[in-house]
């Protein structure tokens, strides 16, 4: 099986020690004890194939008709009805988001032509005219991605959103696997959706701090995985230790 990415984390266990000394008549004496440890599990996302991306699609479409079905809107139906009512993605909302846009956009390129200058004399009156700019800049940023966060949360109950939900989970299902004896075996179980989402729900509902601990990374890692921020070991490392995920 090949996959696009291989970690560890350790769990605590007993192993074996043995220590060697010699008595007081010259005997060579070998003692075994037990020893409580921190032991290193390993664990593996697995590369998709042809046929899981099949199936994942097939999935999503499923779980996005059932969401039609039971009466969710899909994102261009609700955009159409924010857009006719005068909401947020009425045209002055749109014409003020692309002004701001226009706005950082004259900022960012005054704030250079000060730099470009203040780089052969550096007078002291660009200091408060660089904090300026700089301010304005953090503050059209600031409500630009408020304006986007608002825009997004219309979504958040749209057959699509439901649908992508669901298809997340499906892959972490289905790509993840720990060793067991050697071999690689599905963390999840094997059967179809269900039967895993049962597992899936065992293991949080188990509290067992470790298997918590293994299917949150699972959880993490693959999701940034399906939004295209990791696809390479060193992706999933740097996110990793961004996240703080273990």
């Amino acid at each position: 099986m090949k996959t696009i990415y291989e970690f560890a984390i350790n769990k605590e266990g007993v192993v074996k020690e043995t220590e060697e000394s010699v008595n007081e008549a010259g005997q060579k004496v070998t003692i075994t004890k037990d020893v409580t440890t921190q032991i290193p599990h390993n664990y593996f996302i697995k590369k998709p194939t042809r046929a899981l991306f099949d199936e994942a699609e097939l999935f999503y479409g499923v779980k996005l008709s059932e969401g039609v079905k039971a009466g969710l809107l899909t994102r261009t139906l609700l955009n159409k009805r924010y857009v006719d009512d005068g909401g947020i993605l009425a045209d002055k909302t749109k014409n003020a988001e692309a002004d701001a846009y226009k706005d950082l956009y004259d900022a960012q390129n005054e704030l250079q032509r000060l730099l470009a200058l203040e780089e052969k004399d550096r007078p002291d009156y660009f200091a408060a005219k660089k904090e300026e700019l700089e301010s304005k800049i953090t503050v059209i940023k600031n409500s630009l991605t408020e304006l986007e966060m608002q825009k997004e949360s219309l979504f958040d109950n749209t057959a699509e959103t439901r649908a992508r939900n669901k298809v997340i989970t499906w892959w972490i299902l289905f790509l993840s696997y720990y060793e067991k004896n050697g071999e690689k075996q599905p963390f999840f179980g094997e059967g179809d959706y269900e039967t895993r989402m049962n597992r899936y729900d065992e293991i949080f509902e188990s509290e067992d701090p470790h298997l918590v601990k293994v299917a949150n990374a699972f959880i993490y890692f693959i999701s940034f995985w399906y939004v295209g921020r990791a696809n390479s070991k060193e992706d999933f490392d740097v996110l990793k230790l961004e996240q703080k995920i273990f």
